[in-house]
């Protein structure tokens, strides 16, 4: 099978993005699983921790799809911005819009056959915004840039998918926003997703919002009222949804192999969980999309940003995922 071309856009360049590129495009074991096209700025990048990669412009993907796998990976496509002094560790509203920059250039590439698959270094939220960029973050770009209606933002850890029901809305707008019509739309999305990957009838569960998942309305009423509907639409059109459950055993329960996917209602129910289940190991991944996409489990790391120290495990977990992700959707449609 022919290696996938995969890109690698390299986030906010004030944050640790530059960094753990470099480092996970080393990788052997990456490289010989697929063919990396690292998306960025030439200015950013050391030279000498990136060998054997040749830099090229973004005009040189204007060529045939043919002529460009003709091309020596790793290698970095130079987007082309003016060089400066970038503020390391600091929101930045130029690198706020770089970050966008080559987010769009990858869903470009992507959507023209020239990448099977995106991988995301990490942006900054509020560096996007201070960039007039009208997108909370990477799903709700790649949903508008590609005319997904149906999507979701997931990630894939200890061998179960965690799928959020809404994503980044202050918690009690997350939690008006859930209707029955919501949770029956990302079952059916999930079902679709992990059935085309292999896993032939999902097993879903959908996590209560109040404590002990409302204790039958005594502690809320949002499980009866909303979840309880939706969960007897679904099992009338054969989607094994199952619940409300209490989310402090839930996760547990799909990790120890129960089930093949929760439905978390807002999104630090599920990201508390992720990342204290496998921090550093779990993947990002927006499932509805007419590519695979999949990006890392943490932030730009401010903090330690420019001081040679962040790990690029994530990133690595992130690539290898997404060349999974791509051979299933390759195999199912042979």
């Amino acid at each position: 099978m022919t290696r996938p071309v995969v890109a690698v856009t390299i986030g906010d360049p004030s944050g640790i993005g530059p960094e753990i590129v470099q480092k996970a495009v080393q990788k052997k074991a990456l490289n010989r699983r697929a063919r990396l096209l690292i998306i960025g700025d030439s200015f950013l990048f050391d030279p000498s921790l990136l060998p054997r990669s040749s830099r090229t412009s973004f005009l040189a993907l204007r060529i045939s799809r043919r002529n460009f796998h003709r091309q020596r990976f790793p290698q970095l496509l130079d987007w082309g911005h003016t060089p400066f002094a970038i503020p390391t560790g600091r929101i930045s509203k130029r690198c706020g819009q770089m970050s966008y920059d080559y987010l769009e250039t990858a869903v470009s590439l992507a959507l023209r056959g020239y990448v099977d698959g995106i991988v995301t270094a990490p942006i900054n939220k509020r560096a996007w915004a201070v960039a007039g960029i009208r997108f909370p973050g990477h799903t709700e770009m790649l949903a508008a840039h590609t005319h997904t209606r149906h999507f979701a933002m997931a990630f894939y850890a200890k061998g179960f998918y965690t799928v959020l029901l809404s994503t980044h809305l202050p918690l009690q707008r997350a939690i008006s926003s859930l209707h029955p019509g919501l949770l029956c739309e990302k079952a059916r999305l999930v079902t679709r997703e992990l059935s085309a990957l292999g896993i032939r009838k999902p097993r879903i569960a959908v996590a209560g919002i109040n404590p002990h998942a409302g204790e039958a309305g005594l502690l809320g009423k949002e499980e009866i009222k909303i979840m309880a509907p939706a969960i007897r639409q679904c099992r009338r059109e054969r989607i094994a949804l199952h619940g409300p459950y209490p989310a402090d055993t839930l996760y547990l329960r799909a990790a120890a192999g129960e089930f093949d996917a929760v439905l978390a209602p807002y999104h630090d129910q599920a990201m508390i969980a992720v990342k204290a289940l496998s921090f550093g190991h779990a993947t990002n991944i927006t499932l509805g999309l007419p590519f695979v996409r999949t990006s890392v489990d943490h932030g730009t790391a401010f903090d330690i940003a420019g001081k040679g120290i962040a790990n690029e495990g994530a990133l690595a977990e992130a690539i290898d995922r997404c060349v999974v992700l791509i051979e299933a959707r390759q195999k199912a449609k042979r």
